[in-house]
């Protein structure tokens, strides 16, 4: 019976790291994008699911094609766009 009792113990104490772990992991992303995006002289608007803009998996553009006169929305593709670390 002990070793039961020890184990849900361990469960618990398990259960309760997860459940803080989850609250940091919420966190993260709206900390991400402030420390990203405090400096750009960009307008900031919130994330709204089809109203900033579109996610295509796979989708690059060519230098070519990039928007070097700062109009509209940015075009982001991953690490690589936010300089060095």
């Amino acid at each position: 019976m002990a070793k039961i009792e020890q184990l849900a113990a361990k469960v618990e104490e398990a259960r309760s790291l997860w459940q803080i772990s989850q609250r940091r992991v919420d966190q993260l992303l709206p900390s991400a994008l402030a420390s990203v995006f405090q400096h750009a002289n960009v307008p900031k608007k919130s994330l709204v699911k089809g109203e900033l803009g579109s996610v295509i998996a796979g989708q690059h553009i060519l230098a070519s094609d990039y928007n070097t006169e700062g109009n509209g929305t940015p075009y982001l593709t991953g690490p690589a766009d936010f300089g060095p670390t």
